[in-house]
């Protein structure tokens, strides 16, 4: 049984799952197996260093960290005020803006890739809820120098506070060291 949900795990979730595991393998008292005494801030992290990965589901990670997904839910809202879903948006969309931006000449396809979109549309159709206009538009209007909020700010009231919280891409292979 175990073996039939591992191979239907998506790549995204194994590699965190093989993460999960490594870390529960380290000895106790070894500071990189703190984050498993705190699984609403493993999601957070892992949400975090893969930029929010449209992928990734958060049923997988509650069932390898060994916790209750609707208690995994119901704190992670309490800690962050949002759910873990909006959670995944709100940092995607942050990372998206960010590889539009930092690299203009990037296509959209490999934007849409590097988040985890198979479909080039599909993250068009996420771009275009949450932003008001699509990513080739809204490259154009940062290209004019638009700074009308509508431009640049999110159109989604729950993805409209930007977390505090910074993710070190340190090991990032899209980003590099100091960026994030």
């Amino acid at each position: 049984m175990a073996r039939r949900l591992t191979q239907r795990l998506r790549p995204i979730e194994r590699e965190l799952v093989a993460e999960i595991q490594y870390r529960r393998g380290l000895p106790p008292g070894d500071p990189g197996r703190v984050p498993l005494d705190d699984p609403v801030e493993l999601v957070n992290y892992f949400i975090e260093t893969k930029h929010g990965h449209a992928r990734l589901r958060s049923a997988v990670l509650a069932a390898e960290i060994g916790v209750d997904l609707r208690r995994l839910e119901r704190n992670f809202k309490t800690r962050y005020g949002r759910n873990v879903r909006q959670r995944q948006v709100e940092v995607r969309l942050d990372f998206a803006l960010f590889l539009l931006g930092f690299f203009p000449r990037q296509r959209i396809a490999d934007v849409a890739k590097t988040l985890g979109y198979t479909d080039v549309r599909n993250f068009n159709r996420f771009f275009q809820e949450h932003m008001g206009m699509s990513p080739t538009d809204w490259w154009r209007r940062q290209q004019d120098g638009d700074s009308r909020p509508s431009a640049i700010q999110p159109v989604r009231p729950e993805i409209d506070q930007a977390s505090e919280r910074r993710v070190d891409c340190s090991d990032c292979l899209t980003c590099g060291p100091g960026e994030g």
